[in-house]
């Protein structure tokens, strides 16, 4: 029943609103959650901001996907394009609840109020947030229930991330190694190679102690040499499926310790 109402409130707002320009400017709004643009995120937090932070949210992320995969799984609600066709100005082939964009669209603008002080820029992460989640509705992708659950998973696991996160950093290294086959259960051997690499490296730059700087060109360096190197070894997998798990490994070491191989013992900004 609360289907039908959402399927009706959706076909309205559509009718008031629908136009070419709000279609393709939502729709370029579809690639934020994109795996590329959430790499490039995370990187510019770990080596253009604090590399502590960047580590935490990096597993962040990692446990919003694995939790959206198990609760889509387990509740296994259409979307509203799927029930609907007229109404999917893009129609994901996935399950629609709890929405997985809302998730990050919360842990976006939550990230911001917590780590970021500047006032401005928390309300412009909220402003982004909210937006994020209504291009969703207004694409035919999410009932506004989905995005009110993805909102409330999205809420906890902040929570997750500010109170449960400083208890285990004692053990942070260990858990790392867990994340790969946790993966397994959801995933194919990509996003396995991905967190084995990224294990590894971590421990390979703590055995390594390399020592804090705070010199921009070695911090831009890192970024750019990070982002490039996992995107080519990424596309190298696509054009290669035997060698996946080779380049996924390769990638998510590469990530975490291209700091290491651009300027030994200088480049940890903690």
């Amino acid at each position: 029943m609360i289907y039908n109402i959402e399927l009706q409130w959706i076909s309205r707002l559509q009718e008031m609103i629908r136009s070419p320009f709000w279609d393709q400017f939502f729709i370029l709004w579809n690639y934020v959650d994109s795996f590329s643009v959430v790499y490039i995120i995370i990187a510019a937090v770990w080596y253009l901001v604090n590399r502590t932070i960047g580590i935490r949210i990096f597993y962040l992320f990692i446990l919003s996907w694995l939790v959206s995969e198990l609760l889509k799984s387990l509740f296994h609600l259409p979307r509203p394009c799927q029930l609907d066709p007229t109404l999917g100005i893009i129609c994901p082939k996935t399950l629609g609840f709890p929405s997985g964009v809302a998730q990050t669209a919360t842990l976006y603008a939550g990230l911001l109020i917590i780590e970021c002080r500047q006032r401005i820029i928390q309300l412009l992460g909220i402003l982004f947030s909210l937006t994020y989640c209504f291009s969703r509705v207004y694409l035919g992708a999410h009932f506004p229930t989905d995005i009110l659950g993805g909102i409330f998973v999205g809420g906890i696991l902040l929570l997750v991330y500010a109170k449960i996160f400083p208890l285990f950093s004692p053990y942070s290294r260990l858990l790392s190694f867990l994340f790969p086959f946790a993966a397994l259960l959801f995933w194919k051997e990509l996003q396995f190679g991905i967190l084995l690499g990224v294990a590894i490296g971590l421990l390979i730059y703590d055995l390594m102690k390399i020592k804090p700087t705070n010199r921009w060109s070695f911090r831009i360096a890192s970024f750019i040499f990070a982002v490039s190197g996992i995107l080519l070894l990424l596309n190298l997998g696509a054009f290669f499926p035997p060698l996946t798990i080779v380049l996924s490994i390769a990638s998510g070491l590469w990530f975490s310790t291209i700091g290491v191989w651009c300027k030994p013992k200088t480049i940890d900004h903690r």
